[in-house]
């Protein structure tokens, strides 16, 4: 087997004939042009997708989130284990599943939304 360097305008390249029939060759000016550059000088670049783009906003969104809910707990102060286990004990008595306490943590959590959008 016998390789070969192919180099813009060698008839290999382009399967011309010879370097002056290569030289008309689309293909081998594309290879010559210089490369097209952005404002800042550089040849790369770098486009997003609309969906990546709905992606990467979906995860900031969840991320403010998630920092928002750290923040809250550290300024509800530690959990002990006492009130873990007074928390237990509300959930297990069926504290929580009171009309009047459903209708509280459901405005509280259409309160939160309001102001996360807002």
């Amino acid at each position: 087997m016998n390789v070969s360097r192919i180099t813009p305008g060698s008839s290999a390249a382009t399967g011309a004939a010879s370097p002056e029939a290569a030289e008309s060759d689309p293909r081998v000016r594309a290879l010559r042009a210089p490369a097209p550059t952005t404002s800042a000088g550089r040849g790369d670049r770098f486009e997003m997708s609309e969906a990546a783009r709905a992606h990467q906003a979906e995860v900031a969104e969840h991320h403010a989130e998630v920092e928002s809910a750290r923040a809250a707990l550290r300024a509800e102060g530690d959990l002990t284990p006492e009130r873990v286990a007074r928390l237990q004990q509300r959930v297990e008595e069926g504290f929580y599943d009171r009309p009047e306490v459903v209708a509280t943590v459901a405005e509280r959590a259409a309160a939160d939304l309001r102001a996360s959008e807002g």
